[in-house]
């Protein structure tokens, strides 16, 4: 071999010792060609595995998507059946946004549990009566609920006094009442207030809620209206209250939860009987409470 072969002369002698030895002829470029070759296979053999294999996982994410765009499409339906349901024989019709309902359906796709898209429908038919749809930031929030979630917020949302002044809607709940009628209820309030706190339904803290120093309806239904009247004296009408978030607003009336009648009789009473009483804790309220009969 020459020195162009690409071999030093130890390879090429030890090639003659072999042919002479034992008839062997040992080309070494056809061993390196051969190399190539079975390197070439091999990668092709390679590459075809990883085709197969890229081919399975494929058929697997399209199955994967089929079976998740089912379960997403029986969500919708059931959602849609629920809330055809609550609309009943109802003729009352508002116009739905198409972008809203959009977000709605992309937002309550997921929703499996039985308990979650019953609230989903309850909104979804509420909004198909009412002008004002919830926020798609209400629904954000909706988002976030678990079964424990709707059961808590339905436990709390009745003693929600939910009241407007100059256009602006306000949510308040009478800390006093809601401690004082704790048993009775069998409403967990710690718990009940920093889990929907959580959520961002409302505010756990408790804050002197001020109100306008002019008459306020606070709570208005089919038999009976509740009215503060401001006192003649300095200052502002108040009293100890949380407050209650707009997605809490807006899904307590997206739901047309109605304000608890024990609680709404109890707060009269309570706050009636310690001002007469002149409790501190109400003592420097300066309003008087009124529920007028219809």
């Amino acid at each position: 071999m020459d020195g162009t072969s690409g071999f030093g002369k130890a390879a090429e002698t030890l090639s003659l010792i072999l042919k002479d030895a034992c008839g062997i002829v040992i080309d070494p470029l056809k061993k390196i060609a051969s190399a190539k070759a079975d390197r070439i296979i091999e990668r092709r053999n390679v590459k075809h595995e990883l085709e197969i294999e890229t081919l399975k996982l494929a058929e697997r994410a399209k199955h994967r998507q089929l079976r998740a765009e089912l379960r997403r499409q029986y969500n919708l339906e059931s959602i849609g059946s629920k809330a055809i349901g609550y609309l009943g024989q109802s003729d009352q019709v508002s116009k739905i946004d198409e972008d809203w309902l959009n977000y709605f359906l992309d937002s309550s796709k997921d929703i499996g549990d039985e308990s979650l898209q019953d609230i989903w429908a309850r909104i979804l038919a509420s909004s198909v009566q009412e002008e004002n749809q919830i926020s798609r930031v209400t629904l954000d929030v909706l988002k976030r609920f678990s079964p424990e979630s709707c059961r808590i917020f339905e436990r709390v949302a009745p003693f929600i006094f939910r009241f407007n002044f100059n256009g602006v809607k306000y949510g308040i709940i009478d800390i006093m009442t809601i401690f004082d009628i704790d048993e009775v209820n069998n409403i967990h309030v710690n718990g009940d207030l920093w889990h929907l706190d959580h959520l961002g339904i409302l505010n756990s803290s408790v804050v002197r809620f001020n109100f306008p120093q002019v008459d306020q309806i606070i709570h208005e239904d089919a038999h009976r209206i509740l009215k503060l009247t401001p006192m003649e004296v300095e200052g502002q009408s108040s009293l100890n209250a949380i407050n209650v978030s707009i997605a809490g607003l807006q899904l307590a009336e997206g739901l047309n939860i109605s304000l608890d009648q024990n609680y709404l009789d109890h707060f009269y009473r309570q706050h009636n009987a310690s001002k007469e009483r002149g409790n501190k804790a109400i003592k420097d309220n300066s309003f008087s409470i009124e529920i007028i009969k219809k």
